[in-house]
């Protein structure tokens, strides 16, 4: 389980209390949080927690480093340990009792298949984003909590470290898609995320974020006509 924090304090006893009521069994968890560089009392609360808590886990650690951003921070999680399988997720959301069991049963129901990662339902808004309703297949992911095959991970190459925050789930869904591997949907395994105050609700840097990230894309997977569209509607937002 990899958690990535920056001045996370006011979501970090919801989260932990969530995740110490699942049903799923806590001595196989690796659990690994990375500060980015806070500076409220994260660190001081996920110390503590470790410390009461830690030997439940079959590992746990705190690692700090500066601000690298969304990405870097998971892929230092993942790569400081070796577990088939690897469950980022976001801080600001709560886990439902069976949530880790729910996804995990679905990633080894689907071993015999080509694919990367199993993302969960967000509550109270889902996802606006289209995946079939048969074979729960979707086009890409939102990072906001998903299991990944490490395999598939270190394969790919992982996060693309050149996007600080938002855009670096989709760019690496494009990458897992373009080896080949499908990316699954688990509605059954679901997550109350608090990211938003209203269903209109905006977020500056969301909003900047996801509209570079867009352009990067574009720069990246697009054509020429795809390129040209991305820099005037970024323009178009900058004005806004």
């Amino acid at each position: 389980v990899s958690v990535v924090t920056y001045n996370s304090a006011k979501w970090i006893l919801s989260f932990i209390d969530s995740l110490l009521m699942q049903n799923y069994p806590l001595s196989m968890i690796n659990l690994r949080f990375v500060d980015n560089g806070s500076q409220d009392n994260t660190i001081i609360q996920l110390e503590k927690f470790l410390t009461e808590s830690g030997k439940l886990f079959a590992s746990s650690q705190i690692i700090q480093q500066e601000n690298l951003g969304f990405g870097a921070g998971h892929d230092r999680a993942i790569k400081s340990s070796s577990s088939e399988y690897c469950l980022v997720t976001n801080l600001d959301l709560e886990f439902l009792p069976d949530s880790l069991c729910n996804v995990v049963t679905s990633a080894l129901n689907d071993v015999e298949e080509k694919v990367a990662s199993w993302e969960l339902r967000q509550i109270p808004f889902e996802h606006p984003k289209y995946y079939d309703p048969v074979t729960l297949e979707t086009n890409w992911s939102s990072h906001a909590c998903i299991l990944i095959k490490r395999s598939a991970y270190n394969k790919v190459g992982g996060y693309d470290a050149a996007i600080f925050m938002y855009g670096e789930d989709v760019e690496l869904s494009y990458r897992f898609r373009s080896y080949g591997y499908r990316l699954k949907y688990v509605p059954k395994a679901v997550v109350l995320h608090n990211t938003y105050e209203s269903p209109e609700y905006i977020k500056p840097l969301q909003f900047y974020g996801n509209a570079l990230g867009n352009v990067y894309l574009r720069f990246r997977y697009g054509n020429t006509r795809d390129k040209l569209a991305g820099i005037a509607g970024y323009f178009s937002h900058f004005l806004r």
